[in-house]
């Protein structure tokens, strides 16, 4: 969550409450530290410069590192595969498979880029299990190594791009911290102008379509999708502008024909524009989202969330999917919906931003369900700060009393009971206590929740709420 938006949060919760007596003042006096540089598994400017990846810089010591992980390689790509690049595509898992078969063969014979790329894979699949394993940020180390002894800068090639994306994923997942979405914001400016000298959004001229290798071309077509996918989830969470434009999609003039397993990048390509639409009028001075636009945009992305829920076949897609989507309508209502007299004057924008609140925060339950199978919480890592401002959007919601949860139905949202509202937030911030010991960033907002959860007399909140701003 960006500066911009803790400020609105702070302000509104203030006119709601008196802040002067109340548990928050404490805790937000000490939010504006640079502590939260102590919990990076990853150092912020990964991967420029980092000390630990000189040690990479010859191959035999990479070849080394791989081969003494050789028995896991496969769990490793498995585990990424079916956790990682399910939610953010980024390779082709098929032909890579069979790089990686030839590497095995002749580890010599590959480019620098693409072993940065398999070793970021081996790295993203290594960490997802769980127990934040050394091994894994060695393989990311040795990634920056390989990178950095290519002519990247100027000479990219499309295995240059899929290794600085998945590093802008190993930022959001690696590093439980506010900043590790700053810095993802900074590595995607770099990212999406490597995919303007590699030509990804450039599919205006005829006679290189033609020239193109069909299967090429829509392996080119989907890595920008999902690079225009992290740049927009990333913009969204640090309320700072998307580094691409509506017409960055206007060159794919054909509406592809995908489908399972590519279920996911036709709704990208489906909803992407209109995002990005969206934001462009929310960054604009000249020319303000109005009222009128705002109903009508949220009438298409509800229509796409339905049609997302239809046609993606893997659930993380469909969760992940469902936070993004929400995630733009919570931001395009909130200027709507925190107005003063928003549940008079701009009923729609005020009780859709309550239910989009409300549904991150079941998403946020069942990515950290400690009885799945398999946990996912990694999943939900790089959307932990739109999880906090959903929580925080519910808490103001709930601290109005001039809007009764009764109202909502004649907008069409669905709002539970206000008990049921309640034990949804405590639940949540319970999952906050679990986390909190993982950065000064977790920890504070654990403790800005609570002290919200005893403001608002949830259930047990004054019975479990500890010493506010208690040093740890």
């Amino acid at each position: 969550m960006s500066i911009t938006d803790a400020s609105l949060f702070s302000l509104q919760i203030g006119s709601l409450t008196p802040m002067t007596h109340s548990p928050l003042a404490k805790i937000l006096e000490g939010v504006a530290t640079n502590a939260c540089l102590a919990n990076f598994s990853l150092p912020g400017n990964f991967p420029f410069g980092t000390p630990g990846a000189t040690k990479y810089y010859a191959r035999d010591a990479i070849t080394r590192l791989i081969s003494g992980e050789k028995d896991n390689v496969e769990e490793y790509i498995d585990r990424y595969s079916d956790m990682l690049d399910v939610v953010n595509p980024v390779l082709d898992v098929t032909t890579f498979r069979e790089e990686v078969d030839r590497y095995w063969q002749d580890p010599n014979a590959v480019g620098l880029c693409w072993l940065a790329q398999l070793l970021m894979v081996l790295g993203l699949g290594c960490f997802t299990s769980g127990t934040d394993p050394p091994i894994a940020i060695e393989f990311m180390m040795a990634a920056e190594a390989c990178i950095m002894q290519t002519p990247f800068m100027f000479r990219p090639t499309i295995s240059t791009v899929r290794a600085f994306a998945l590093m802008v994923v190993a930022k959001q997942i690696c590093n439980a911290t506010c900043w590790a979405m700053d810095s993802s914001y900074t590595l995607m400016g770099h990212l999406v102008r490597l995919s303007f000298i590699l030509g990804l959004p450039q599919e205006r001229n005829d006679n290189d379509e033609e020239l193109r290798d069909p299967i090429e071309k829509e392996i080119r077509r989907k890595l920008w999708l999902t690079i225009l996918y992290l740049d927009i989830k990333v913009s969204m969470c640090t309320g700072m502008p998307p580094l691409t434009r509506p017409e960055e999609l206007g060159g794919q003039r054909n509406m592809p024909n995908w489908r399972a397993p590519d279920s996911l990048q036709m709704v990208l390509f489906q909803s992407l524009p209109i995002v990005l639409n969206i934001l462009a009028q929310m960054n604009s001075k000249r020319d303000p989202i109005s009222y009128p636009d705002v109903l009508r945009y949220n009438t298409q992305l509800r229509e796409l969330m339905g049609h997302a829920q239809r046609v993606c076949q893997a659930p993380l897609q469909r969760i992940t999917v469902d936070i993004f989507l929400r995630r733009c309508l919570m931001v395009m209502h909130r200027p709507f919906a925190l107005h003063a007299d928003g549940p008079t004057l701009f009923p729609e924008s005020y009780w859709s931003s309550m239910e989009c609140s409300l549904a991150l925060l079941f998403h946020y339950r069942e990515l950290w369900d400690p009885d799945a199978p398999q946990p996912h919480d990694l999943v939900g890592r790089p959307f932990v700060l739109d999880i906090f401002s959903a929580t925080l959007t519910t808490c103001v919601h709930m601290l109005r009393q001039d809007a009764p949860l009764s109202e909502a139905a004649a907008t069409g949202c669905l709002i539970p009971p206000r008990q049921l509202i309640l034990e949804t937030l405590v639940s949540c911030v319970d999952i906050w206590a679990g986390e909190q010991e993982r950065s000064v960033c977790w920890r504070t907002g654990y403790q800005i929740l609570k002290a919200l959860m005893v403001i608002l007399d949830a259930p047990g909140a004054q019975a479990k709420s500890p010493e506010i701003g208690q040093a740890r």
